[in-house]
């Protein structure tokens, strides 16, 4: 089903896809992280996968503010992706996960940043986050398996920046560099587009990895120095298969991730190298720099 959206002058369409399958308990909040945003040019498309638990009861109280949504069987989470942006408008894009939610006005600093900085940037990320079962705020998450999330919230670790060949790569996994948040992650279409125009649906668990890879191979992902969503933790979810995310990952990357994965099980080892990622040599690339507000003028701008 489809509802009629008007463009905002001076504010790019977001299209925001949110693919579901019997996440009744969690999809009313996801829904209203996001329409209750206020952004003005917000294209929320809902991809149910048939749900039988009283999802699509939910879907349909939020039906005049939907832009489009669909209940039907698909293959699995990324075929319901694939779906869901290729009815997609909007100069800028992302997923949320049912389960997930957004922080409140994600959206204006994302708006805000494309629109101002449209010319020089197609990727970015807030700061990782985690919340509970009940959307409760767990604090930020690690870019590192050896740094606890307590040393990010006491100022002892820098803002995450994440290295365009490491990501290429694939190094930021989990296993020691830790991952990039994709509820947290916006990306314009036209980089949609020159990385092949959809996620690997023959994966089950690690397509957003692959799809930063890709990614990479066309722009530099920039950090925004704020949270713009939150993960939620709860027994449900696939990202708790981490055996079988891993056997992905591996089968992809080859001889590699073994000895990547028995390098981030030593936390010291990992601890030097998340050093050497944020010493001034790293810093001094010109490909990774992060988007901060400007007081003086409220304006975005690229730090190096």
């Amino acid at each position: 089903m489809e509802s009629q959206r008007t463009q905002a002058p001076g504010l790019p369409r977001i299209s925001i896809v949110v693919p579901s399958l019997n996440q009744v308990t969690y999809l009313e909040a996801a829904l209203r992280s996001a329409l209750l945003q206020g952004y003005p040019d917000l294209e929320l498309i809902v991809v149910d996968g048939g749900s039988s638990d009283g999802s699509v009861d939910v879907i349909r109280r939020y039906e005049p503010w939907i832009a489009s949504w669909t209940s039907e069987p698909d293959d699995n989470q990324y075929d319901a992706i694939n779906k869901g942006f290729g009815r997609s408008t909007g100069d800028v894009m992302g997923w949320l996960n049912s389960s997930d939610m957004l922080a409140p006005d994600a959206l204006a600093t994302v708006g805000a940043i494309f629109a101002q900085l449209r010319n020089e940037i197609d990727w970015v990320t807030g700061l990782p986050a985690l919340w509970d079962d009940q959307g409760n705020a767990l604090g930020r998450a690690t870019t590192s398996s050896g740094i606890t999330a307590i040393a990010h919230l006491a100022g002892l670790v820098p803002t995450p920046r994440y290295r365009r060949p490491w990501i290429a790569a694939g190094y930021y996994e989990g296993r020691l560099l830790g991952w990039i948040q994709q509820e947290s992650t916006f990306w314009t279409r036209r980089l949609w587009q020159q990385a092949g125009g959809q996620v690997d649906s023959s994966l089950q668990y690690a397509a957003d990895f692959e799809l930063w890879r890709h990614f990479a191979e066309h722009a530099p992902l920039r950090v925004i120095d704020r949270q713009l969503s939150g993960f939620r933790l709860h027994s449900g979810q696939k990202s708790v298969a981490l055996d079988r995310y891993y056997a992905e990952i591996d089968k992809r990357r080859g001889p590699v991730s073994a000895v990547w994965a028995r390098l981030g099980q030593r936390s010291k080892l990992a601890r030097s190298l998340e050093r050497l990622a944020s010493s001034a040599w790293a810093r001094a690339r010109a490909d990774d720099g992060s988007v901060t507000l400007e007081q003086d003028t409220g304006r975005w701008i690229l730090s190096r």
